[in-house]
Order: C-alpha cells, then sequence, then structure tokens
C-alpha cells in the first residue's frame, strides 16, 4: 500500500463492506477496490451479484495486490480472520494506511500492528448497526495516524 496513493481499498465485502465501498465511490466517484473470497467464486452468489448493482468496484484476486494498489485499506472481515489478513496486508503495505475494523481482543491488534511499518496500522472500531445506519454509523480510531485516517474518512 504506498503512502501517496489516493486509491482505497476494502477488504470483506459483506455488509460493512459493501456499505462503506458504495459511499465511498457515491461521494469521490472513484472505482473502489475490493477483495473478498465470494467475489472470486464462478458464479458469483446472488446475494453478493445484489450488492455489487450501483457500485464501481474493481475487484483484486488478493489482499497483497490490493493493498499494493491502494493508500487506504479498510479491513472488514470476521475475527476468525482478521490475524491472517491483516499479516498478509502487512506483507504488502509500503506505508499507506490500514484501518483495521474487525472485533477482535486489544492484545491481538496490538500484535497486529506490530506487523505494518510504524503508523501504518489503524485500531479501529464500529459503534453502531451499519446494517440501520448506513455509513453514518460512528466510528472511534486509535493509534499513530488514526487523525490523518479519520480526515480522510470524514471527507468520504
Amino acid at each position: 500500500m504506498p503512502a501517496n496513493r489516493p486509491g482505497w481499498g476494502i477488504i470483506g465485502f459483506g455488509e460493512a463492506g459493501s456499505t462503506f465501498a458504495n459511499h465511498i465511490y457515491r461521494l469521490l466517484r472513484i472505482p473502489v477496490q475490493v477483495v473478498d473470497p465470494l467475489l472470486n467464486r464462478n458464479p458469483i452468489p446472488d446475494h453478493v451479484r445484489q450488492k455489487l448493482a450501483g457500485i464501481r468496484v474493481q475487484v483484486q484476486p488478493t489482499i497483497s495486490s490490493l493493498v499494493a494498489d491502494c493508500g487506504v485499506v479498510v479491513s472488514l472481515v470476521t475475527p476468525q480472520s482478521a490475524s491472517k489478513v491483516a499479516a498478509e496486508a502487512a506483507a504488502a503495505c509500503q506505508g499507506g494506511l490500514f484501518i483495521d475494523f474487525n472485533s477482535i481482543l486489544p492484545s491481538e491488534k496490538k500484535t497486529l500492528a506490530a506487523l505494518f511499518p510504524k503508523g501504518s496500522y489503524v485500531d479501529g472500531a464500529i459503534f453502531g448497526s451499519v446494517a440501520t445506519e448506513g455509513a453514518n454509523t460512528n466510528l472511534v480510531l486509535a493509534g499513530p495516524r488514526a487523525k490523518k485516517a479519520c480526515t480522510l474518512l470524514r471527507a468520504t
């Protein structure tokens, strides 16, 4: 993830990931890069195809390829896969922001932060229901570049 590249990437295209991808695309009018195992199935499941309707996304085959192309990456995966996803993202990170909105223990997040270049990892939490509040759900960020991440998220 290059530090100077403005592109947005989202890991996980479930309810939160698809909501944020749609919001970013509608405001910035730039395609959002996404990666999720369901997007690489053939055929794509109907419920995923419905989430893709009206959103301009570029599906990436791997987490590494997404991170390499985006300056801001938002991780919205299940707690079971959060550590594996972060480790793969960290290996490709070149100084951009990795915003981790996954519900895992603080000790796990601290361990994951150490995998990234200094300041790239931003700890995030979603307070509220994306299902009912959409992209207006309250977000909390922490870490050395949390203010930068907050500025970028507010711009969307």
